[in-house]
């Protein structure tokens, strides 16, 4: 079993106070014991009959690297990399078992179901400051979508483009590429929806799909529309995609045209506006890889991704949308910016191994639009700090339920 895999999914699932016994490929021992929600301990019985002790103590961001420097500090002490740990039993090895430590109870599991309607309206109370990114307009409401909450509002005055609100209604010229990665997290996900992108009946997300046909024409809100055919990609967390063909309204299209649409699901599925993805590739504006990596964000946990899952998500998107249409074009720099590794994409903290940690979208916004920084950085002390949790919260629950297994790329 592949053994940074095998670590963190005993200390990610078992009990506080737990204790877990474990071989290497070489049948080196190692007992290890959860202590609590953020540490572990383990010893270690080397060939030669010494016992070592190790412990480490992680936060949920630091959760992946701790597993690593852990495997390191294994291979130092036995003198090889683990390349493989399975499970044994604690009778094989009785001088290298500690003592069971008393079970931490730590905050008690609530039994109560989590209201998660309750939840999300809480995520989108709107703070004293925020952006308006309007997008329907329906009986005196406007529909919008707000980067600071991660999600969509309904309010009850109407602009026609982005503004900041402070007090007062100020419009704004924002920055394409900070917006566009920051939306393309936004996602559908075709059983369930999505719940902080939905609100009354409708659902907005984003998604990038190819242009096949015209079928006629249909009406949203009194606006005749095309009735298009186009070929969308389904993508799981594991980075497995496959193709969707999606009926949905639209304004006129190139067949064969690789797009970045803005959608709404209500009755059907209307798209609101489209992104020339190849065009803006070819600006520098806003590339290919930009999207397909803040979209492919919505798998990470605890911010951090598997390189190997980023990497079977792009050759499938490469293999069964960007080569089968007008995306050929720029299909050699995809996969030249590919190959260069992920640091300059949006959301990206850092790599390490097979690591890559990212940044949540609210963190991303406010580094970006209000630090106005290159670098990002979670949004620990910022004023926004209480969205980031919540909205952590929330996307937990959610996959515990089922939610985002499978969404619209």
């Amino acid at each position: 079993m592949n053994p940074f895999e095998t670590l963190s999914f005993i200390v990610e699932h078992a009990e506080n106070g737990s204790v877990a016994v474990l071989v290497t490929q070489d049948n080196v021992p190692i007992i290890l014991t959860k202590e609590d929600e953020f540490s572990f301990s383990a010893y270690v019985c080397t060939s030669d009959g010494e016992v070592k002790h190790f412990r480490k103590e992680f936060n949920k961001t630091t959760f992946h690297r701790a597993i690593l420097e852990f495997l390191d500090e294994v291979k130092e002490a036995i003198g090889k990399d683990v390349v493989e740990l399975k499970l044994s039993n604690a009778a094989m090895f009785p001088e290298c078992v500690p003592k069971r430590e008393p079970r931490r109870e730590g905050k008690k599991r609530e039994k109560e179901e989590v209201n998660l309607e309750e939840k999300v309206r809480e995520l989108k109370s709107l703070p004293s400051f925020y952006h308006l990114i309007p997008l329907i307009t329906d009986n005196g409401k406007l529909f919008s979508f707000v980067p600071e909450v991660g999600g969509t509002v309904e309010v009850d005055f109407v602009v026609k483009a982005p503004v900041k609100v402070d007090g007062t209604k100020t419009p704004v010229n924002l920055d394409a590429k900070s917006l566009y990665s920051v939306l393309s997290t936004v996602k559908l996900d075709p059983k369930l929806g999505n719940p902080f992108s939905t609100e009354g009946s409708f659902t907005f997300f984003t998604a990038i799909f190819v242009h096949q046909e015209t079928k006629g024409k249909g009406k949203f809100m009194n606006v005749e529309m095309n009735k298009s055919v186009g070929r969308f990609l389904s993508l799981s967390s594991k980075g497995t995609v496959r193709t969707e063909t999606v009926e949905f309204l639209s304004f006129p299209h190139k067949n064969n045209g690789l797009y970045v649409g803005f959608f709404v699901k209500g009755q059907e599925i209307v798209e609101l506006q489209s992104v020339d993805i190849v065009a803006t590739h070819k600006e520098g504006k806003f590339r290919v890889n930009d999207y397909v990596f803040s979209s492919f964000t919505l798998t990470s946990r605890d911010g951090s991704l598997k390189l190997e899952d980023y990497d079977k998500a792009m050759s499938g998107f490469v293999n069964l949308l960007l080569s089968k249409s007008n995306g050929r074009e720029v299909l050699k720099d995809v996969i030249e910016l590919h190959s260069m590794g992920p640091l300059d994409l949006p959301m990206v903290k850092g790599v390490n191994n097979n690591v890559i940690s990212v940044i949540d979208p609210i963190s991303f916004w406010y580094s970006k639009v209000y630090e106005r920084s290159d670098e990002v950085k979670e949004c620990v002390d910022c004023p926004l700090a209480e969205k980031v949790k919540k909205r952590e919260f929330l996307l937990s629950a959610l996959r515990r339920k089922g939610y985002f297994a499978s969404f619209l790329l």
